[in-house]
């Protein structure tokens, strides 16, 4: 179950990827057509390594969450 969803779109005004808040406060963000990442926003943390976060999606799932 999650709090709030974004949906961030390219210049094209296609999906690229849609952030999850999640109770715990971690943003789970899913790209589209490819794997999901899970992130925990307050230590800018990316719990899940073999997937790469860059700081703009760091910076969306930050802004994503009202407590970090």
């Amino acid at each position: 179950m999650d709090l709030s969803t974004f949906e961030l779109l390219d210049c094209h005004g296609t999906v690229t990827h849609r952030l999850q808040l999640q109770f715990d406060g971690r943003v789970t963000i899913r790209f589209v057509g490819g794997p999901t990442a899970t992130v925990e926003p307050r230590t800018r943390t990316n719990l899940t390594p073999h997937i790469t976060v860059t700081p703009s999606l760091m910076d969306a799932a930050v802004a994503l969450t009202p407590f970090a």
